[in-house]
């Protein structure tokens, strides 16, 4: 589990709730915070 911290206003919450939505929907349960950090720093850099 993933503990994320969202901090929005009234005129922000909205945005806030779709993204905490959006992070629960996609997230892949079955890698831990190793498996998906490393897939970002052993990943190729992208063409200039």
């Amino acid at each position: 589990m993933f503990h994320i911290v969202l901090s929005a206003d009234e005129n922000y919450m909205k945005y806030a709730a779709v993204l905490a939505t959006s992070i629960i929907k996609h997230t892949d349960t079955n890698k831990n915070f190793k498996n998906i950090s490393m897939s970002y720093h052993t990943a190729p850099p992208p063409p200039r």
